[in-house]
Parts: structure tokens; sequence; C-alpha cells
């Protein structure tokens, strides 16, 4: 068929316009049947624009073809589809029948995991740690709207605000019935505990973690409940983490942040290079060089190509005269695909922008378009078209070898299949990865979920009272968002085909829908151009906004994408209009601030807690908010958070000296640690030494207390160790030993014996005393890992970083270049003693690569030279109170940071911003999601401010090594003096310390600089002994 609209030849009706679906009757108007009369003009045209029927998308009739497409009126054809929909229906039900358990959504009514073969990220439940329980499916019955009394027994229950259809899945007393029922079989003759590879065996099948269902995730799971880390469960363990969870999960839907969009703008755009019909469709492309492009078709039949940096109109292709309904880039081949009422789709170059290959001669013009490459056959493309006559087609497309390269017929074409699931238009399509199958909507009112390799029987979705106009898919949380001229959203589980929730709130047809998976949100836009947010979470409309601007031909939008790159919205009349997204932190914006952030390797988490007393679970690999609960000391501040060496348990100190003891995944008190004096903790640790667990609390009180980890609601202070002369600021312990250190404000470090409580070694750095006050306090220590367990980093006041041995020795020295006058407060070193980050009071971080550092074989100087700063940037407003490094595997390494401008973030080793929680949304093997793409660039003033301080800094350190060399010459002047004078002089002429020696002609230095040593030595009961010690 000629792609030129000539008179006489059949013309296709465009999709249903809003003022048709909206006004009384309107829905039914359009399902009128017409005879077939052919348009001579275009104002006939526009006459009968509304009052097509589908048929009418066929081809030309021939002679002897009836020149009408009756619908259900005629006999024949209503008896064929009759017979056609009982046999769905029996194929539907003989599935489910035979279809194994399912997981269905969990607490509350918000979308879940859907089917035990969608694999990959597993299914995440935003909030809590997301235990969802299965339901048994049952075979499909009468839809529910169908039933007598189902009206009036709807109404009942929405007049006490609930929805009995979505309330069994919450953990209540018959769930918990079930579970129990499944754990006191397991448990039969095991003492009624179960242990982690009992537990994972029992519930396989039957829970459904934010991990997943497979064993690993189990295991996860019993990790979370057994916060005592004895290795087994009870039923009351058990329970009371379901409970603690669930309750969780619910109170923290509101309250992670805020995520809108600003008031569109329109792009500069001409008027020539404008559209000169309404948009039909927008997408967001991607070419192979990088460049990103929007591309929009429309009612004209041009195809325009927009610069996505700037929205510079880059080409327009002519496609020909009809209607562009859809436009698509083939995944393998990167060519521009193109759909349109000509009963064909084109292939275009995106170099040359000619034409490579076309289908054409499409039985009913194709409404709705997607693709895809098979996995299984790298050199094929799919394309899957729903058309004007209710049918679903997907097709096969090659390139053709034997063609030239500048062919304008480059493709073969194959037909795998064509299926006629609806009796109206086809307006939506959508190929699922992760099901394989095609989701279709039609006009019908009916959602259908067509399996790519024919393998599964049709499943139809039954809910809408109006035609659907759009469907998208949650491939996180694995449900189907559709909308449709019934003006709601309804979001399916496509396996049970049950609707999880219908969201209201539209004033008219809803023309297209976007899932953002990346910030819970559902994307809708309306016929009379407004566009809405919606939280999926608790699905409330979180958003309206409208474009205001009055259109003169048809004031109405009917499309948009998304760009998730750049986080706006594409929409469009004639021309391309930007949402451009913005983003408010509601979780720690107003918060008080961050006291510390440390990262838990078991479950990929971050907890936070701020000095208002709130702890903040975090999911790293996506700054999802997990849990969240607060008032944990009752209004005193919080001052300090640490694990259990299981990292199964949180520790909390506050101002008031109180210690308590966590199940940070349910938010249950585990034990209060009561304390000695109402001094403030600074410093928490949980030990396990060869036969006892204890608490360490540390403080302003200048001692440490040791507390017994016993399992008790309630522990009172043991044994405690004391020392300091000062403020106790951090203390840490060496791997497997009994090795603690502690520093103080004061600047000094002590080594203790854990098991015995001695003091082995009071440290102060050389000409430490000779500082000011302010520039004395040692703020941060940490340990290095295994093999290198026996050397210990502090960093502090006087802006150097020094690594010390467990006999007292300085290792390596090297001065941070932090910011002049301010404090290093922050230090972390990673697993493998790779790379150390330092943070100060000024909100500055760098990172240092250690990796040439090897210990004592090394000399002072030669280890301190193989410290490098790798990287800085700003990470904050005000002092980074915490570090903690984060193994993102084949990710790459990441630093958690935390602040008392109340902010807490994810940064790459390099310095890129990743995101900050509670304020955006990752993954973090996606980059394109991250918050920035590259590091942070300095001001002029801070650069220049960071240059000066790491001049004085180096500086710093040239004097002290210069010292050092002149100590290490003068102790060597002075020993071998001291070993000549211990030749000549008799010993016995020593009587007097003081007084000068007889006939020498000079002084001694060991007289004149150690007058009270020897004064010391000489009063003990030998002169063997000062003679030993002058010698050594």
């Amino acid at each position: 068929m000629s792609p030129n609209h000539e008179p006489g030849s059949t013309t296709a009706r465009p999709p249903p316009h809003p003022s048709v679906l909206n006004r009384p009757g309107g829905h039914a108007e359009l399902h009128k049947a017409h005879t077939h009369v052919p348009i001579k003009n275009e104002g006939e045209l526009k006459d009968n624009l509304w009052n097509r029927d589908p048929g009418q998308l066929a081809r030309p009739a021939t002679a002897g073809s009836s020149m009408s497409t009756p619908r259900l009126q005629d006999s024949a054809q209503g008896q064929r589809l009759r017979n056609q929909k009982q046999l769905q229906q029996h194929q539907q039900q003989l599935m489910l029948q035979q279809a194994p358990s399912r997981p269905q959504t969990g607490m509350g009514n918000r979308p879940g995991p859907i089917d035990a073969r969608l694999s990959g990220r597993g299914s995440a439940r935003p909030g809590g740690v997301g235990l969802d329980f299965v339901v048994q499916q049952q075979p499909s019955s009468p839809s529910h709207a169908q039933k007598p009394g189902y009206q009036k027994w709807k109404a009942q229950h929405a007049k006490k605000g609930t929805d009995p259809l979505l309330q069994k899945d919450k953990v209540n007393k018959d769930v918990l019935m079930r579970i129990k029922e499944t754990f006191e079989k397991a448990v039969k003759g095991k003492a009624g505990r179960l242990n982690q590879d009992e537990f994972a065996a029992a519930f396989k099948g039957t829970l459904q973690t934010e991990d997943g269902s497979d064993e690993l995730a189990l295991k996860k799971l019993f990790m979370r409940i057994d916060a005592n880390s004895d290795e087994t469960i009870d039923w009351d363990e058990f329970s009371n983490f379901m409970l603690m969870e669930s309750q969780g999960g619910a109170s923290i839907k509101e309250v992670e942040m805020s995520i809108n969009f600003e008031q569109p703008e329109e792009a500069p755009v001409r008027d020539e290079e404008a559209h000169k019909g309404i948009i039909t469709y927008a997408t967001h492309i991607t070419l192979a060089n990088g460049a990103d492009r929007y591309v929009t078709c429309s009612r004209d039949g041009m195809v325009k190509i927009w610069n996505a940096k700037d929205m510079k109109h880059l080409k327009t292709i002519e496609n020909g005269p009809n209607w562009a309904t859809c436009v698509k880039m083939l995944p393998t081949t990167r060519r521009l695909a193109v759909s349109s009422f000509s009963r064909s789709m084109k292939i275009y170059d995106l170099h040359t922008y000619e034409l490579s290959g076309q289908i054409s001669e499409i039985d009913y013009a194709p409404m709705a378009m997607d693709v895809w490459q098979p996995q299984r056959c790298k050199d094929a493309e799919m394309i899957v078209f729903g058309d004007g006559g209710g049918y679903v087609r997907l097709y096969e497309v090659r390139m053709n070898p034997a063609e030239d390269k500048n062919s304008a017929d480059r493709y073969l074409d194959t037909l795998k299949w064509k299926f006629r699931h609806h009796t109206d238009w086809v307006t939506t399509v959508k190929y699922v990865e992760e099901m394989n199958a095609v989701i279709s909507g039609s006009l019908d009112r009916n959602i259908c979920v067509t399996d790519a390799e024919e393998r599964v029987p049709l499943k139809v979705l039954e809910g809408h009272i109006k035609g659907v106009n759009t469907v998208d898919w949650s491939s996180s949380y694995k449900y189907i968002a559709s909308g449709g001229q019934d003006r709601r959203i309804m979001l399916w589980n496509p396996f049970s085909k049950k609707s999880l929730a219908t969201l209201t709130g539209h004033t008219s047809s809803v023309m297209s829908i976007v899932v953002n998976d990346n910030d819970f949100q559902i994307i809708s836009l309306g016929a009379d151009k407004q566009v809405k947010l919606w939280d999926v979470r608790n699905h409330k409309c979180i958003q309206t906004i409208s474009d205001r601007q009055v259109y003169p031909a048809d004031d109405t939008l009917m499309c948009m994408c998304y760009d998730f790159k750049r986080k706006r919205l594409l929409t469009g009349n004639q021309k391309p209009k930007l949402w451009q997204q913005s983003v408010s932190s509601v979780t720690n914006a107003a918060g008080p601030p961050v006291v510390r952030i440390i990262y838990n390797p078991n479950f990929n988490e971050a907890v936070t807690g701020d000095q208002g007393g709130a702890i903040s679970v975090w999911h790293v690999p996506t700054g999802k908010l997990r849990y969240r609960f607060t008032n944990t000391h009752k209004g005193k501040q919080l001052t300090a958070i640490n694990f259990d060496h299981a990292k199964r348990r949180l520790l909390t100190g506050a101002e008031d000296g109180e210690v308590k003891v966590w199940n940070f995944s349910s938010g249950a008190c585990l034990c209060t640690l009561q304390p000695k004096t109402q001094e403030e903790v600074t410093a928490i640790l949980g030990i396990r030494g060869s036969f006892m667990k204890h608490f360490l609390v540390a403080g302003w009180d200048r001692r440490v207390t040791f507390y017994e980890d016993d399992g008790q609601k309630e522990a009172q202070p043991g044994r405690i160790i004391s020392g300091h002369k000062a403020d106790i600021l951090d203390m840490d312990i060496m791997e497997n030993s009994p090795t603690l250190v502690t520093v103080s404000d004061d600047g000094e470090t002590c080594l203790w014996n854990i098991d015995s409580g001695a003091l082995r070694r009071r440290i102060v750095p050389e000409g430490h005393e000779m500082l000011p006050a302010n520039e004395q306090p040692i703020e941060a220590v940490r340990f290095l890992k295994e093999p290198l367990q026996r050397f210990f980093v502090t960093v502090g006041a006087d802006r150097f970083l020094r690594i010390w041995d467990q006999s007292g020795n300085c290792a390596a020295e090297v001065g941070t270049g932090h910011k002049l006058d301010e404090t290093v407060a922050a230090l972390t070193v990673d697993a493998t003693n790779s790379f150390i980050a330092t943070g100060d009071s000024a909100g500055f971080i760098k990172v240092w690569d250690m990796q040439g550092f090897r210990g004592s074989s090394q000399g002072l100087e030669e280890a301190s030279a193989q410290i490098k700063e790798t990287a800085l940037w700003r990470g904050h407003q005000s002092i980074v109170s915490s570090l903690d490094w984060v193994d993102g595997g084949s990710n790459g390494q990441f630093v958690l940071s935390s602040s008392l401008d109340r902010s807490t973030a994810l940064w790459t080793s390099q310095g890129v911003l990743v995101g900050h929680f509670g304020a955006h949304l990752w993954f973090w093997d996606m980059p394109h999601s991250w918050a920035s793409q590259t590091p942070p660039v300095l001001e002029m003033k801070e650069e220049y401010e960071m240059q000066v301080s790491a001049a004085a800094s180096r500086q710093q350190a040239r004097q002290r090594a210069q010292a050092r060399a002149q100590q290490r010459q003068s102790s060597m002047h002075s020993r071998q003096l001291h070993l000549r004078q211990s030749e000549e002089i008799p010993l016995l002429s020593l009587g007097n310390a003081g007084e000068g020696q007889q006939g020498s002609g000079t002084s001694s230095p060991v007289r004149e600089a150690d007058q009270n040593i020897v004064s010391r030595l000489l009063s003990r009961s030998s002169r063997k002994s000062f003679a030993r010690w002058v010698i050594c």
C-alpha cells in the first residue's frame, strides 16, 4: 500500500479523544458499528474522525468482500469469540490449578513479589526488612464486581476505611498461626529451637524476604532474628521479630524524602522546527557513541530528533502523511523504527537518516510497538505490534547480508505469531524481559499477558471499566501498572490476576504511565495536561502539577517519557516541554546532627544515629530506607553507636552514660547497661573473649567499664580499668587479641590488656606536650587488619596521621594537609589495609593509599613516604563526624560519611557522589543512577586554603624529620661520649654528680643534661647498676 494518502483510500482513525471518552456515553459511542465510507477530503476526515470502526484499519476491501466489519452483532463471529473466551478461561483455570504456590504481597497492600521464576534483583519491599508470606492461589473465579451484592458489601467496608480483599496478607493471627505450625513441625524433637540450616530448610518456599526466598536469603533472615548470636532461635524470638518488623515497616513509609517535579519549561524551539500536529509518542534513546537523544513523532507523520543535552533540533524525518503512532530504537542495529497509520513500520538509519527497511502491508494499522533483543539469538531483533484489529503480532527482523548497505530493504522480517486477544484497538504493548512476555492493553478494557514463546497460556487481567490506554512494568517490585479512560490507575499481580491497588484522582483519561522504581513512584499523565506523582508504598498522590499553557489546536497532551539519566519528564503538544525533577530530604534535612554512620557487611546496610536518638537503617546498594526507630534514649542526646562483635546487634550510648543494645532489624531493645556515672559515652565495643562476651564502654568518666553480655534485660557495671587523665574520645580492639587501645583529649594513647586490666603502654607523640591545648586531642583510632593487626592508626587535632605498633613505636607519620585550624575528626581503614579515609571539622574528606606500607621492616621516613593522598573533596558543610569503608565487590570501594550538617552520603573512593541517604535513590552498579558522575571540584578559595594547609603540613613534617635526625645524632654522640667516660673515670670518683669532675678540664654531658637521673641512680644500692646504665 502506498504511504501517500489518496482520495478513496481507507483512513485509519486516531486514538480516542478525551472529549469523547469523558462525556456521558462516550465509551459506548466509540463502540458503535459503522459502515465503511471512503474519505474523499481532509474536511470529511475531520468530521468522521471519531466515528470509525476498527475494521476500517484493515486493508481496503476487495471484490466480493463486505464493505463493513461487523462486531459481535454478527452471530457467527460472536459465537467464535465466545468459544475462544471459554477456551481461554479453561486454560487459565488449568494453569492456576497446576501452578506452584507463589509469594504474594506482604504487609499491607503494597506490591510484592509475584513469581518464583522472576530472578535478578529479587523482590525488594520498600520499608522494613520485607518479610512476606506465601498465600496459596485458588483457581480463577468470576469477577467480584459481577457477583450479586458485591458493590454493597464493598461500600460497607469502604465506610470503615478497609479493603477486605487487601487485608488478608498482613501479619495477623491467621498468618502467625500458619507460620507457627510450620515452625513447630520443624522443631519437633529439637528442644524447641532451630539452627540456621534447619530454619532455611523449614521455610524455603514459604517466606519471602527483602533479599529473596532462596537459602542464602533465609540465612540472612535467621541472622536478623538471632540478634544475640547464640546460633539458634525459638518461636518467641521469631514471632516478636515478625511483629516488630511489620510495625516498623509501616512507620517509615512517609519519612524518606520528597521528590517532585518543577513547573514545566518549553524547550527553546523555533516555530518552523515544531511539529505541525500534536505529538503522539516520545522516547529517549542512547546512540552507539554514548550521546543521547529525544525522539518525537506526531499526527503530521514527521519524526523529529532532539539533542537531549540542550534540546536543539537535529533532524526531521519525513515518514509520510499518515499519523506516526510509535517510535523505538532497535537494540542491536541501533536504527529507528517508526510505525504509522499507513499499516507499515519503517526503519531509518540514524547516521544517514535514510530508509533501511520496512514491514509493510500489515493487516491493521499498528497502534503501539515495542522492541527487544532475544537472549538466544544475538543477530535478530524482535518487534511486537498491537493493532487496530485487536491483534498482537510478533515479528523477527534480521539484516539481509545480500542487500547493499544503502538499500532501502536491508531487513528480512518473519511473522512469529499473531493472536487476536482483544476485540478492540490494542492501544499499548510492553515487553517484559523477566517474564519473557508481552503485556497488551486495549479499548476492550482488558490487559493480556502473552508468553513470547507461547509456552504459558494467556493471562487476562480484568478490572478497568473503560478502555486501557497505557501499561508499564515494575522490574524491581514485579507488578503491572495500567491506566485508562476510566481515569484510574491499577496495579496488578499478573500471576494471580488480581488487582493490588487502585489509584484514583485523575479527572480525565490517563494517557501515559511511567514506573520509576528508583524513587518508589508512578508518574501519570492525564488528557487534561495534569501530571500526577504517586508513592507506590502508600498509594498516595504526592504531587499534582499542570501544564498551564493553552494550546490552540488540541489543548491536550497525549504522551510523555521519563529521562532516568537527567531525572526529568518530556511531554509536548507541538513543541517538546521539560519537567525537571527536584529532590528534598524529609528524613534528615530538618533533623538533628548525625553522630555516626557504620556499615554492616552481613546485610549490605548502613546504620545512622542522630543526636535526637533516631536510628535509621539504609540499604547501601540502593539508598533505600529499610527501617527506622526513634527516641532510643527517652529524650537524652545520643552520642555513640557501634555494632557488637558479630554485627548482629546495635549498641547506642547517650549523654547520661546509659547504653542500650538493639536488634536494629526490628527496633527491639534487648538490653540496657546501667551506668556507674552520669558522664557522656563516647565509645562502645562488643567483644568476645576466650570464655565470655562483654560490652566495653568509655567516655568522659576517663575509664573503660566492662559489662557482661549474658543475654539479660539489664546489665550492671563490672570491672573497670582506669589511667587516663582526660576524657576518652575513642577506642578499638585488636583482632584476635586482648589488646585494647584508647585515646584521650590530652593526646595520650594507652594500650591495655583487657584480660588482666594492666596498662601495657602509655604513648604520647614526641613534642606533643608543647602544642596548644586545642591541638592535643587524639580524635580517632583504628587497628589495622590482618596481617598488620599489631599496628594502629591515630588522627587528631594536630592534623597528623600516625601509625604505631603495639610496642609504642611510631612506624609512620604523615601531615594530612587538612585545613589549618581544623581537626581531623574522622578516620576509617578498609578491610585490606589498602586505603585510609580521613575527614576534618571543615567538611573535607581525603583518601590515602597505604598499599606500600609494610610495617616495621621499613624505616620511619620510608614508611611515611608510602602513604600517599589519592583524593580530596568537600563532602559536607560542617564537621565530618564519621567515615566507614564499603566493599562493593566488582563495583569498587565506596566511602560512607556522616556530618553534623545532618547529612549522610555514599561516595566512590575518588569522591564521586553516589547519593545522599534520604535524598536520593540509586543502584550502585549503575553509575547513571548516581547523583553525580564526576568528583566535585573545589572552589578557588577552598583549593587555595587546602594548598596552603598541605604546604604547612609538609613543612611541619620536614621540621619533625630534621628534629628526629638531630636527636639521633645527639644520642649517638652522647652514647659514644658515655662509653669513653665510663672507661676513663674511676667509679669511686663519681661520689657527687652535682660537682665538676676533678682534673677533667671539661664538664661531662651526663652531668649537665641528666643530673637528676644520675642523682637517682647514685642513691641505688650499688655503683655496678649505674655503670651498667652508662654502658647501655
